[in-house]
């Protein structure tokens, strides 16, 4: 009806044609049936469901061409029920289609809205055993293993038959918890050892595998420099005044300088009940390489079940 009304060029001082009028105020008062609707919000009423379908419909018109998606359920195999989980709508463009070419249209709206629907089941569907994992595992920490370290990654009944980490899980395991770091030994945690090593009169010489928390030092420094080429000013005012300039984007992070030199996000989540390092992460540019390699990394090293 917009459309049509917009074809006409009316001024808006000229009334509009009576057919108009009429379909308006018809329009209006179909408009008040409305506040009687009723609609479930919950799709999926029964808990002990066996499957779950999307099923999908499209149509078109030469005034307009839309699509719908269900949910069907199916309870204890032989009961099935079904409701509406969304829909979408758009008025045919301003220059005559046909109507074969319409309908191509609709389906065409039928399949992205299916993509977002199972995009956001999906996303549901990680959220949710993330949820669970936390809750059952409150507590303890998870790190990544690698594929040859791991023993959960035994695929071959053969291999039971000989010594294996299977029977006796990884070899580290049987070392003290300093050497258990899986994180990667970059090259500055190589130098640092190597300037210790150098310096005069240093006590303690270092040898053999890098340390935990040689790796740690060397990762702290990197994100340092990180934080100092993008935060700067941000540094200088918290270690001056306390806090940020107001007119910094960090200001609603409220970061804080911890006694590692590091800016960390300030009192968000100061009363849950997360480890420290998730209440107050490191504070990282977006745009910075480093931020860039630790995401790349987290993805690459993220499965570990």
């Amino acid at each position: 009806m917009m459309q049509k009304l917009w074809q006409l060029k009316l001024d808006r001082n000229e009334s509009i044609p009576m057919d108009f009028s009429t379909k308006w105020i018809n329009y209006y008062d179909d408009l008040k049936s409305v506040a009687e609707l009723r609609i479930h919000r919950n799709v999926i009423s029964h808990l002990n469901y066996t499957s779950i379908e999307l099923h999908g419909f499209c149509d078109a018109s030469e005034v307009a061409y839309g699509c719908c998606v269900y949910v069907r359920t199916t309870v204890d195999n032989c009961n099935y029920e079904t409701r509406l989980l969304c829909s979408k709508s758009r008025v045919a463009p301003l220059k005559a289609i046909s109507l074969p070419r319409l309908e191509l249209c609709s389906a065409l709206l039928l399949a992205e809205l299916q993509d977002r629907v199972i995009g956001s089941l999906r996303k549901t569907f990680v959220a949710n055993r993330v949820i669970q994992i936390q809750d059952f595992t409150k507590g303890a920490t998870w790190q990544h293993v690698s594929t040859k370290h791991n023993p959960a990654d035994i695929l071959s009944p053969k291999d039971l038959l000989k010594p294996h980490i299977w029977w006796t899980g990884p070899h580290f395991l049987r070392s003290h918890e300093t050497t258990w770091s899986e994180q990667i030994p970059t090259p500055n945690s190589y130098c640092l050892r190597f300037i210790h090593n150098c310096k005069p009169q240093q006590q303690g010489y270092k040898s053999g595998p890098l340390q935990l928390e040689e790796v740690q030092d060397a990762t702290v420094r990197i994100l340092r420099a990180c934080q100092q080429e993008a935060f700067s000013a941000e540094l200088q005012s918290v270690a001056k005044y306390g806090q940020v300039g107001t007119k910094s984007n960090l200001k609603t992070l409220n970061p804080f300088l911890h006694t590692d030199r590091l800016l960390r996000v300030g009192e968000r989540l100061t009363n849950s009940h997360l480890p420290f390092e998730q209440q107050h992460p490191i504070v990282l540019p977006s745009s910075h390489q480093i931020t860039t390699m630790i995401i790349y990394y987290k993805n690459v090293t993220s499965v570990f079940w």
